[in-house]
């Protein structure tokens, strides 16, 4: 079993987006697969119904569906096993900052129990976008998977132009020619400081949102296998306008059977984009 190949679309609470919207949305910006959050460690989340999973499966079909564990520790593999069970065949492990007090043998050695439960399974893992910068994270213990997605969240970061980010990202990642096994690609955030306000949530260190950094950047990523969006319900509006109007482009291409003039092809309004607030001199990460 592998991943279908495209773009992919994250669904960390249903709650903000119920799943009739998340599939309207995801394809609609063109998604060849999604990933919606699944729980925290031995914890499933509420959102991820048993009718929910199958609505993602009918749609999407078993390669097109992601279900992702937030995980804190090596937890238990029942919950990988009850998603197996309900028919997933893609799991995404997101591990991030408590992870990092896993060692490399021990975050092996619960990928290969995983992979005991539940036989012939693809699995990806997220981790942090800069290997040089988080070394102690087990990178090398999580090689193991089929697939690592880097969490590349300018905003999050606190701003900084899109070349200053791709830069950093591909020169951290050579230089850690051990981490060779794993396919990897690339997660964008959609948002901004404004619209995890506007959800209620606390901005913390985020940036305004700026369309030219993530227009930039997806133009980057979007050839690599499985790129993907983070996320579907915290999406800004100018992204996600941004992204229909190339799926619109894609779909008409494809029924012309033709070159499609450039005029097609979505364009960055600078009227409609904030300033990046730290000028490409970096951010948290």
């Amino acid at each position: 079993m592998t991943l279908r190949t495209g773009l992919g679309g994250w669904i960390a609470f249903e709650s903000v987006l119920p799943i009739d919207r998340a599939i309207e949305r995801a394809q609609s910006i063109g998604c060849a697969w999604v990933a919606p959050r699944a729980g925290q460690d031995a914890r499933g989340d509420p959102g991820l119904t048993d009718a929910n999973l199958a609505r993602y499966l009918d749609m999407y079909g078993v390669e097109g569906v992601a279900p992702w564990i937030f995980a804190t520790h090596c937890h238990d593999v029942a919950p990988w096993r009850s998603l197996y069970d309900r028919g997933v065949r893609c799991f995404v492990i997101n591990a991030e900052q408590r992870f990092k007090q896993v060692s490399d043998d021990a975050a092996r050695a619960w990928v290969a129990r995983i992979r005991e439960a539940c036989p012939d399974v693809w699995i990806a893992h997220a981790p942090f976008a800069l290997p040089v910068s988080h070394r102690d994270f087990p990178y090398l213990g999580l090689d193991s998977c089929d697939a690592v997605m880097s969490q590349l969240y300018p905003h999050e970061f606190g701003g900084g132009s899109a070349a200053y980010w791709w830069g950093r990202y591909v020169s951290e990642w050579a230089r850690r020619p051990d981490l060779a096994h794993a396919h990897r690609c690339t997660i964008l955030d959609t948002y901004g400081s404004e619209r995890l306000v506007a959800m209620g949530a606390p901005p913390g260190g985020c940036a305004p949102f700026s369309l030219d950094v993530f227009t930039d950047l997806f133009r980057e990523v979007e050839g690599e296998r499985w790129p993907s969006l983070y996320s579907l319900e915290a999406m800004d509006g100018r992204a996600l306008e941004w992204l229909e109007s190339r799926a619109r482009g894609q779909r008409v291409r494809a029924e012309l059977g033709a070159a499609v003039p450039p005029a097609w092809e979505p364009q960055t309004s600078a009227a409609t984009v904030l300033p990046d607030i730290v000028g490409g001199q970096g951010g948290r990460e």
